[in-house]
């Protein structure tokens, strides 16, 4: 059975991809927060995950500035191991692993 995460949508989107550490690896970033001091590069982020914050966080502005599906608000997703697979559902804020 697939794990599932909720939180709200800040940016819709559907996509699947691989967890990644680093806002400089392509995949799906699973964050606590994403702060003014730090930058993603958006063509490589295919979608991020933040434990912390709402849709008038940093992090969820940066998502609709470049189109780029997020959930906020989901503070129980648990630490997910670096290259599982994962499909986010950001149009109704919903994360599933679908490997681990």
């Amino acid at each position: 059975m697939d794990e599932v995460f909720v939180g709200k949508s800040a940016c819709p989107g559907i996509v699947r991809g691989r967890v990644v550490k680093s806002l400089e690896e392509e995949g799906i970033l699973i964050l606590d927060t994403l702060k003014p001091t730090e930058f993603l590069n958006p063509s490589k982020t295919k979608g991020f995950v933040m434990r912390r914050g709402g849709i008038l966080s940093h992090g969820a502005i940066i998502a609709r500035e470049f189109n780029i599906p997020c959930i906020v608000g989901a503070g129980e997703v648990p630490e997910i191991r670096e290259g599982t697979m994962v499909e986010l559902n950001a149009t109704k804020g919903i994360l599933r692993i679908i490997d681990s």
